[in-house]
């Protein structure tokens, strides 16, 4: 019995130091990024709305953008190279009690609804920052996925571009750095929101295998 105890020990953690080797199928590797038990989903609740932010590795990125087509390995790669050399993340703001479109609350008018439609469609990006080890980052790509008021939620793109690890951060750190995503919403008067990732977490993201 004794025995028994010490392997299955010593198994687990060799299976926990091979976690960031793991290879995970199509569907299992998208359920995996959006299972907020693994990290990259973090969510916070500012009175009546639900901040879920979403960080999108490259490879998964490419899947959800062509869930239609069949992917090989091939147009994986292409397609991982051309959007290499940014963060992504999807921003999702929504009503708790999911009957009703965010845009519309704390309004008066139609005239205050497309006023903050056009905030959310530009301006918004000014309210947006990632620090990466200290350093901090503009949101260079942003875009409100327009839903019409059809859904209790409201979509945004965002896209930072990565800054180059020096040399030492490179080495000790697997050339993953911590990163947080910063989030001043002055428009539902949340006040700043903060999400962070953290390095171990980005590190053990599975393989994609096709």
């Amino acid at each position: 019995m004794p025995k028994f105890y010490f392997f299955s020990f010593w198994s687990l953690i060799l299976l926990s130091a091979c976690s960031s080797h793991l290879k995970l199928g199509t569907e299992a590797y998208i359920k995996w990024v959006e299972n907020e038990k693994n990290g990259l989903k973090v969510s916070k609740v500012v009175g009546p709305l639900k901040y879920v932010i979403q960080y999108e590795p490259i490879p998964y990125l490419v899947l959800i953008q062509n869930r239609d087509k069949l992917i090989n390995d091939s147009f994986l790669n292409h397609e991982i190279s051309n959007l290499e050399g940014m963060y992504y993340f999807k921003l999702r703001i929504e009503t708790l009690d999911k009957n009703k479109d965010p845009m519309t609350l704390q309004i008066s008018s139609v005239d205050d609804y497309h006023n903050r439609n056009l905030i959310f469609s530009d301006e918004f990006a000014e309210n947006v920052r990632l620090v990466e080890n200290g350093d901090t980052l503009h949101c260079e790509m942003f875009n409100l996925v327009n839903n019409y008021g059809l859904a209790p939620y409201m979509d945004l793109v965002l896209g930072f571009t990565k800054k180059k690890l020096v040399t030492s951060e490179a080495n000790n750190n697997g050339d993953v750095p911590e990163i947080k995503v910063l989030v001043n919403d002055d428009v539902f008067n949340a006040g700043l929101l903060r999400f962070s990732f953290q390095k171990n977490t980005i590190s053990k993201i599975p393989e994609l295998s096709l």
